[in-house]
């Protein structure tokens, strides 16, 4: 299946999986707004990812990469919060919110800590975004080698080739 073709989003296990994602269990389809937030959501999300390198480079003369990154995730909270008090989403347990808080710090802590470091100390920003633009290859890579996992074609087209086809 191409990323092109949107007939997933018809499907019934699609609509039963988003169905049981809301709050509200009595909405049996997806309507024709909800639709569009999810065929728009792949571009916004690379929008706002790509955007961060460029405010890391924009904003770091002035602040400390540490200082710089807090504001930016407490920006990032309070528009998430706004988004959660109008969406009224229905919230994880609490181990959902656990896993959550431990994903955040290992992952994600490590990984844009180190980028708006590299970036505060001479790092070009275009160069720290090619540089973790390839993880989806290094993981495929490692998956394969050390798992003997095999990539599919719909994963590379989803994970490779549309986030590239984003900064062409």
């Amino acid at each position: 299946m191409r990323y092109s073709d949107r007939s997933f989003l018809a499907s019934p296990t699609h609509r039963d999986h988003y169905s049981r994602m809301t709050s509200d269990r009595s909405v049996p389809a997806i309507t024709s707004i909800e639709r569009l937030t999810i065929a728009a959501t792949p571009g916004l999300f690379v929008i706002l990812w790509a955007s961060g390198f460029i405010g890391a480079k924009l904003g770091l003369p002035y602040a400390e990469p540490l200082t710089f990154l807090f504001l930016r995730m407490f920006g990032a909270v309070l528009l998430l919060g706004v988004v959660a008090l109008y969406a009224r989403p229905k919230w994880p347990d609490r181990n959902g919110v656990l896993d959550s808080c431990a994903i955040g710090v290992f992952m994600h802590a490590p990984y844009l800590g180190g980028v708006y470091i590299s970036i505060g100390n001479g790092l070009p920003a275009a160069l720290s975004a090619l540089i973790v633009g390839l993880q989806p290859l290094l993981t495929s890579t490692i998956a394969n080698r050390l798992l003997g996992e095999r990539v599919r074609s719909f994963e590379w087209d989803l994970y490779v080739d549309l986030p590239a086809s984003a900064v062409r």
